[in-house]
């Protein structure tokens, strides 16, 4: 069963197939369920599958008018999808044409036809470039605060969760391992701080190794590197005690001893507490 709140978003993490249940019933506010009223219910419900069901042959406009009709808009008001996306330069432009970040934008487009209420939304930002995700994310947030759209989406990127999800769901192996506030996951399993080492250019392994030795002197055994990628240390200290001044402190002083390039502190991330999450055999979730 599936309820939503006009002008919220749920975000089941880590499993592709979320979409596609077969069991159950939706409900669209008090009067509509997807068993009673199914005609209705599918009217007021915009889908951008993962992989773009869009006609290679027909154009940009040609896309928009033909899924248009479908959905009994027999207008012209779909097309003025093209300036939120960015598509105006390329709309009389066979798809078949399109690179993969504008075929997305444009099956986007044509899950916002209608104006429905609810958008399901399929990893909506794969192949799309880091500018037009960003432009993309702003309209889907209008969307959910100014007409008050109801997104449910599936993602395996934490920015994106974090920028335009208000409740998570994290999924991995078809269990279900958490559910709640966004805010209040990471408060629950993104334990400390994560930190981010980078040593100057051109340095040897003797002088990352020295630099490695002195983060596990000065912050203890909570201090667990993440990993290294050519000379950028990653690290979760996950000291709950630990205050932000007296880490910036200690890095200050590392920096000047070992002359390291920058560094970098912020609360652990959504991503730390989805690690955490599929990595704890206990399954048992938060009360929010």
């Amino acid at each position: 069963m599936v309820n939503t709140d006009r002008g919220s978003s749920c975000n089941p993490t880590g499993d592709p197939t979320t979409l596609q249940i077969d069991s159950g019933n939706a409900y669209l506010g008090s009067h509509t369920d997807l068993l009673t009223s199914r005609r209705l219910f599918y009217s007021r419900v915009g889908y951008c599958p993962q992989n773009d069901a869009l006609l290679d042959g027909l154009t940009g406009r040609q896309t928009l008018v033909f899924f248009g009709r479908i959905r009994g808009q027999f207008s012209t008001k779909g097309l003025r999808l093209i300036a939120a996306f960015e598509l105006k330069a390329i709309l009389d432009k066979r798809v078949t044409t399109y690179s993969g970040g504008n075929r997305r934008k444009l099956s986007l487009a044509v899950a916002l036809i209608g104006r429905p209420l609810v958008l399901l939304l399929d990893e909506p930002t794969t192949g799309v470039d880091p500018d037009s995700r960003l432009s993309i994310w702003c309209l889907l947030r209008d969307l959910m605060v100014c007409q008050k759209v109801s997104i449910v989406l599936t993602s395996h990127n934490m920015s994106e969760c974090e920028a335009l999800c208000s409740r998570l769901a994290i999924v991995s192996k078809g269990v279900l391992k958490a559910i709640g506030f966004t805010a209040h996951l990471k408060s629950f399993y993104a334990k400390g701080f994560d930190l981010i080492v980078k040593v100057k250019s051109g340095s040897n392994e003797v002088i990352v190794d020295e630099v490695k030795r002195r983060m596990n002197e000065t912050f203890g055994d909570n201090c667990i590197e993440k990993y290294d990628n050519f000379g950028v240390i990653y690290y979760n200290l996950q000291s709950v005690d630990s205050r932000l001044s007296q880490i910036f402190q200690s890095l200050n002083e590392l920096k000047r001893e070992l002359h390291f390039e920058d560094y970098f502190v912020s609360n652990a991330s959504l991503e730390q507490a989805f690690l955490h999450m599929i990595a704890n055999q206990d399954t048992s979730l938060p009360d929010e």
